[in-house]
């Protein structure tokens, strides 16, 4: 999607709406809780 934007194959709006998918989905959004946890755990170890 970022290469059909640059490449004005696919409007900023596209890539907008893009984003905005990727921040509902459910299965993003628990691999982001886990990374951000295990960096937690990891950078308090420390």
């Amino acid at each position: 999607m970022k290469t059909k934007v640059i490449l004005g194959k696919e409007p900023i709006e596209a890539w907008d709406a893009f984003v905005g998918q990727l921040k509902k989905d459910p299965d993003l959004l628990k691999i982001t809780e886990e990374m951000n946890a295990a960096y937690q755990k990891r950078n308090s170890g420390s």
